[in-house]
């Protein structure tokens, strides 16, 4: 099986560019995804304001925007799909002040290691888009590290929530059930492609020794 597969390593390859330029395309055709964040920061930081879409709604220590003279103020806005109506679990970082509101209601208002204040939330989403608004600030982060961002339960634990679920801007249902749905296939591609090149290099590695 070593030399058959050694044998092919050409066509291989070549199968493995096609994958590529085939989640690339899918890039390109598939729809903005992300939430829009908005980075508050006053005149004398010398961090102006801006806005723009990000693909996750996390934030660190060593991030450019919206961490400056050790404070932070940042706001996500946009919409979660969901693909039926479900109750998920939902967490934010206990070290920060956190506004989480979602379907127009606020389901998390806490300010950081403040006791009593609910850092994760069980929440009802609608199918399809839900309006969400996730804002993080602290006014005194001191030279410490973090990182923390919006989480949600799965099978596997707590996990920041992926691209594919997060849109910017209000879509038919069409166009977001397409769009989560070719996120999906770029996933599955992408893993294809680190699988096959993982057999590759043991057959080149058993190959050689």
């Amino acid at each position: 099986m070593i030399n058959s597969v050694y044998k092919r390593i050409p066509q291989i390859l070549l199968l493995v560019s096609f994958l590529i330029i085939g989640i690339l395309q899918l890039d390109k055709t598939t729809v903005s995804q992300g939430l829009k964040a908005t980075y508050f920061k006053d005149a004398g930081s010398g961090v102006p304001q801006i806005s723009r879409i990000e693909r996750l709604a996390t934030i660190n220590r060593n991030d450019h925007y919206g961490v400056s003279d050790r404070s932070i103020d940042v706001q996500w806005e946009g919409y979660l799909w969901s693909g039926k109506q479900d109750t998920i679990h939902l967490s934010v970082p206990t070290y920060l002040d956190a506004h989480l509101v979602l379907n127009s209601q606020t389901v998390i208002d806490s300010v950081a290691n403040k006791q009593g204040h609910s850092k994760s939330i069980q929440a009802d989403v609608n199918q399809g888009l839900n309006p969400i608004m996730f804002g993080l600030s602290h006014s005194s982060l001191e030279d410490i590290y973090f990182s923390g961002g919006l989480r949600w339960e799965t099978n596997i634990g707590s996990k920041l929530i992926p691209t594919r679920f997060l849109f910017p801007s209000r879509l038919n249902e069409r166009q977001a059930f397409y769009a989560v749905a070719s996120r999906y296939l770029q996933d599955i591609l992408t893993w294809t492609i680190v699988l096959i090149i993982t057999i590759v290099i043991i057959t080149i590695l058993f190959r050689n020794l």
